[in-house]
């Protein structure tokens, strides 16, 4: 198995990468079965590994709950890439305000308190207030419950 932990940079700051098999080997052309034959001191990085500093790359990374609650400092890497045309057309972008995550125990339902309930499955105030409407309604049959007398 390849595993390799990347210090990446950019202009926000900078991050760890984690890369594992054929992405490690996408980046370092090499396999690590290769990298562990062609180096001869175990204190240094082997050249290969060595000449990705200060190379542009793009990443495709996962951020799970552990990154966002700070548990854990690494990002696995999907898809990494190398290419200078798709570098550049990126960098070209116009760069979007970043936006703060949260973990779903931390956000808010506009109650005050937390919910687990997806945004799209809220309800609006509006909503809120018909479903109350509704229950007043003299229109709207309620549920009954037949109980059985003694």
């Amino acid at each position: 198995m390849f595993k390799l932990t990347a210090n990446v940079k950019d202009d926000s700051g900078e991050a760890n990468f984690l890369l594992f098999d054929t992405n490690a080997q996408m980046i370092v052309r090499r396999t690590a079965a290769e990298l562990y034959d062609e180096n001869e001191d175990p204190d240094f990085l082997p050249e290969a590994v060595s000449d990705l500093f200060g190379k542009r790359m793009l990443f495709e990374i996962s951020v799970d709950s552990d990154n966002i609650r700070g548990k854990s400092s690494q990002y696995l890497v999907h898809c990494a890439n190398d290419d200078r045309e798709m570098i550049e057309e990126f960098a070209a972008l116009p760069h979007k305000p970043v936006l703060m995550l949260l973990a779903s125990d931390e956000i808010s339902d506009g109650s005050g308190g937390s919910s687990a309930t997806p945004v799209s499955k809220r309800k609006s105030k509006g909503e809120e207030d018909n479903d109350v409407e509704d229950q007043l309604s003299v229109k709207k049959k309620q549920g009954q419950k037949k109980i059985k007398g003694e």
